[in-house]
This record gives structure tokens, sequence and C-alpha cells, in this order.
């Protein structure tokens, strides 16, 4: 009898079947470096669901990386807070470390066609409630106008490793990159967000842990 044979008899006799060592899938994560994190949104670490309808395009000009992410399933109108309420074929998950702990805010560079209608997405940290994210600057690639004093963000993160989120809810809604920041790196005012560091930071370092 072959070795390989009497291996498998011998599992078969102990647990009534052979058990098989499935290997984890690898999990891509973004480092935060000096209270900086940026991440490419076709670079996502996971798609929650093979029916997401989030697309990969280059049409519109001026978007960084290899193309950018655009909202083409069927739109929601109603307000979803609860994190486990969210389709799963809607979200898009990218899991990052931090190193500096502190407050960080979040930022959406986005592009959409008209002032209304097509100009929101959803974004969740570590599973929280979901937010709403907007812009009213039609046709041209700028970050979101969510406020300083958002009910839901900013968000004390101490070191380890979290994830974050995009739920489909405007159909059409394209988004380019994630900016995720310390408060000693917000734009002073907080509109002029092109003046930052972060504004045209590359995108930041990864790794992969099968944790």
């Amino acid at each position: 009898m072959k070795l390989t044979s009497i291996i498998l008899l011998a599992l078969f006799q102990i647990s009534g079947t052979p058990k098989l060592m499935i290997k984890p899938t690898p999990v891509k994560v973004w480092k935060e470096n000096d209270g900086i994190l940026v991440i490419e949104v076709e670079n996502h670490s996971d798609k929650k669901s093979p029916n997401v309808k989030w697309e990969l395009k280059k049409e519109s000009k001026g978007f960084s990386g290899t193309g950018y992410y655009q909202w083409t399933g069927v739109g929601i109108w109603h307000k979803i807070d609860e994190y486990a309420s969210m389709a799963s074929e809607r979200i898009l998950s990218y899991t990052f470390e931090i190193n500096k702990k502190g407050i960080y805010y979040a930022k959406i560079k986005n592009f959409h066609l008209m002032e209304d209608g097509d100009n929101d997405v959803y974004l969740s940290i570590n599973k929280s409630s979901w937010n709403k994210i907007y812009d009213h600057q039609k046709e041209n690639w700028t970050w979101d106008e969510n406020g300083q004093w958002n009910d839901k963000y900013p968000q004390y993160l101490k070191k380890g490793i979290y994830q974050i989120e995009l739920a489909g809810r405007s159909q059409g809604f394209a988004i380019d990159k994630i900016a995720l920041f310390h408060e000693s790196h917000s734009p002073d005012p907080w509109t002029d967000c092109e003046s930052t560091i972060w504004a045209d930071s590359k995108e930041s370092k990864t790794y992969y842990t099968n944790d």
C-alpha cells in the first residue's frame, strides 16, 4: 500500500472522513504613514458579493491610478443606518492598518454629472453605522462636501487593523480614491482639500495577511 493511501486511511479511521487543509485567502492591507492613508478604490480588498454592481471605468479623465469605480446598480433613496441592513452586493471593502492613534477623518475623491440625484454613497468604518457621503460639484473630480462636524465622524482610531467600506447609493456616482487622515492633516479652511498634503499623495503601501 502506498504511503498516501496509508495516511488517508488513518485519517478516515480517526475522524470518519479525511481532513483537507484549506489555505486562507490573503487579505490586502493598506498601511497608514504619519497620519495619512490613501486607497485607490479599484484595488479593493474584497467585493462582498460576485454580483456587486461597482464597475471599473476610465472614461472620465482626471482620475489617478488605473481607473475608478462607478456604481451602476439601482439607487436607494430611503435612509439606512444599521450596518447589517445593507445588501452585500452594494459593498466594497478595504482593510487598513493604523499606527498613529488619534482622531481620523475620511474624504472621497468623486465624480458625478448632476448636482443631485447621482451624487452620494454610503461609508462605514469598522462596521459602524452607515454614513451618507455627498457632493454637489458636478462634472469634475472633487473631494466630498461632508463637513468637519459630521454626526458619525470623526472617529478615534487606536493602533490596529480596521475596515473601511463603501456601499452604492446613487446610480452613476464614481469614486477615484479614499483619503483617511489624522486631525493634524485637516484642511484649513475645511473646504480647501486640494491644499492638503494628502490630496495628491500616492497610494499607501500595502501588504498581505491571512488573518
